[in-house]
């Protein structure tokens, strides 16, 4: 069975480091294939040789099987002035290995694999049908959905042809609780012109919903505190934080 593995870079603050990326599919590829008996280098340099080196830990997992790696969000990586030429990652791959990436246009790590001549595949912005199966399968799940005319207002919307913004929307909707005031909360949510209008509207919901007599500043507080750290902060300091603050 091939193994597929994928990391999304910026969903953790370890995630944006090269060297914790390779690091933790490095454990992976261990817990999958007890046969490898390698030690993970704790040496940057020596790790990144090993990783994608001949007869290194790639050529080891591949002869265990195929192997699907997929990375999203190159240029969210660390600007460090090294991550983002891509040095950590190896210019060839197994035979039997496919490698599949995501980055901004016009990035640094997007120049970076056009020089090694990866394969490209614009992604576009949504259509209808997309946007409407994406309504539809997204509300879905949670047992919810809107009528004809809502999805029709919402599709007509030119923002909504941004997937974040429409995810962003729908787990916004997913939360309200009043169906007869659902039309003018839609409403709400469309008038915001960019992506970042609409998390300023994210923000006072969480606000209204959060923010109380013992801690009024909660959220504007958090907020603080994970735009001032240096790579964000886990749900544990989190917790600690709302803890802390409230006693």
């Amino acid at each position: 069975m091939a193994l597929i593995s994928d990391r999304y870079i910026g969903a953790t603050s370890d995630s944006t480091m090269p060297f914790t990326l390779i690091r933790t599919l490095l454990q992976e590829i261990k817990e999958r294939y007890k046969t490898i008996d390698r030690q993970i280098p704790s040496d940057p340099k020596k790790l990144f040789e090993e990783f994608g080196g001949e007869n290194g830990w790639l050529d080891d997992a591949t002869h265990e099987g195929p192997m699907l790696l997929v990375l999203d969000g190159l240029n969210q990586l660390v600007d460090d002035g090294e991550a983002h030429l891509l040095g950590w990652l190896p210019r060839t791959f197994p035979r039997n290995m496919r490698v599949v990436v995501s980055t901004i246009s016009g990035s640094k790590t997007h120049q970076a694999l056009r020089e090694r001549d990866f394969r490209q595949c614009e992604i576009k912005p949504l259509n209808d049908d997309q946007r409407l199966d994406l309504i539809v399968k997204s509300l879905g799940q949670y047992g919810k959905k809107l009528d004809a005319d809502q999805e029709k207002r919402i599709v007509k919307t030119e923002q909504t042809r941004n997937p974040l913004y429409l995810c962003t929307f729908l787990s916004e909707v997913r939360v309200f609780g009043s169906y007869e005031n659902l039309n003018s909360r839609i409403d709400h949510y469309m008038k915001s012109k960019t992506i970042a209008e609409m998390f300023n509207k994210v923000i006072e919901r969480l606000e209204l919903d959060f923010n109380g007599k013992s801690c009024p500043d909660l959220v504007r507080h958090t907020l603080s505190l994970m735009e001032c750290s240096r790579r964000g902060l886990g749900e544990l300091e989190l917790k600690g934080v709302r803890t802390c603050y409230i006693y």
